[in-house]
């Protein structure tokens, strides 16, 4: 989280797209779409709160409302944390 303090400065609204979306490397990597996809998300919410940024939007994909795939699922598991 600490890696997160300078690029928060002063930041009042944040927007989090970052994430493992192609769906072969998240079947092929399951572990590395949740580290990305869900623990990348909480880091980035615990900074936002830690850093006082007023708003935080999550973007994610439609792929996280058909759980067929370990990418819908970790996406579908970032939506939860935020």
């Amino acid at each position: 989280m600490d890696s997160l303090k300078n690029a928060m400065h002063g930041v009042d609204y944040l927007f989090h797209a970052a994430a493992l979306k192609q769906v072969p490397s998240c079947e092929s990597f399951p572990l590395e779409a949740v580290k990305t996809n869900v623990l990348g998300t909480e880091n980035v919410l615990t900074a936002s709160i830690a850093y006082g940024v007023k708003k935080c939007i999550c973007l994610s994909t439609d792929k996280s409302t058909y759980l067929i795939n370990a990418m819908g699922i970790s996406k579908a598991m970032m939506g939860r944390l935020s």
